[in-house]
């Protein structure tokens, strides 16, 4: 099964409401400076792009849309800092599920709506860490340090005592019936005909929504490319 959707961040403002769409991975400002630089940011979501579109919104209620497996931690923090700090209502909609940070983001929201064929996936922060004994272990005590801060955004609106830890250590993916279970402020709603479909490739995702490896995304041939660039730097030698 092909994926249709088109992965970008697309905000619509207004006079009455403003909309945000998070569908693809969530990267920092620097990443997205460069590939914005290049026109080569679509597919990609980055807290400068939010910013910018949302400075003027002021007390308009907000819609967000999501379909998104997550990404770069802090970029996810200043991104939830800033649906935070909007003076009106702000509403998430799951539309196919908001996975890892981008979890994060949707649960700051002062109201979310899952439709029963959509999903919320927690699990603990990861990172690619070099350098000696002493190093790797501040590396982790990092990592449990973000781990905290995203069980804090977690608890604000949940509505009984939840194992957090527990379940992030599992990487849990929560339906409908599940998240409005430990969060006060998700509504279920009826399974979408519209909900937007594609594959993730985490491991223990569901089996519905889980990349198989016939299913793949095929990986990008830049063979061409790169010979091009060393014919213009032999060029200029």
């Amino acid at each position: 099964m092909k994926s249709n959707v088109k992965w970008n961040l697309k905000i619509k403002n207004s006079a009455e409401k403003a909309e945000i769409w998070i569908y693809g991975n969530i990267i920092d400002d620097v990443d997205g400076g460069f590939l914005k630089a290049y026109h080569a940011d679509e597919g990609y979501v980055f807290p400068a792009k939010i910013r910018e579109q949302l400075d003027e919104i002021g007390d308009k209620p907000v819609s967000l849309y999501f379909a998104s497996d997550g990404g770069d931690v802090n970029a996810g923090f200043a991104i939830a800092s800033i649906i935070q700090r909007l003076k009106g209502k702000t509403t998430a909609y799951i539309d196919s599920w908001a996975a890892s940070i981008a979890s994060v983001i949707a649960l700051a929201c002062d109201k979310v709506i899952m439709p029963e064929n959509t999903f919320l996936m927690i699990h603990n922060p990861s990172t690619i860490c070099w350098g000696n004994a002493a190093e790797l272990r501040q590396c982790a005590d990092l990592l449990d340090t973000m781990r905290d801060s995203i069980i804090k955004i977690y608890k604000a609106h949940a509505s009984e005592e939840t194992d957090f830890v527990k379940l992030m250590d599992e990487e849990t993916w929560l339906n409908a019936e599940d998240a409005s279970k430990i969060w006060n402020h998700v509504e279920r709603a009826e399974a979408s005909t519209k909900a937007v479909a594609y594959f993730t490739g985490y491991d223990k995702a569901p089996d519905c929504i889980k990349r198989h490896e016939e299913e793949a995304v095929t990986p990008v041939d830049y063979s061409d490319l790169i010979k091009q660039a060393q014919e213009v730097l032999e060029d200029g030698k």
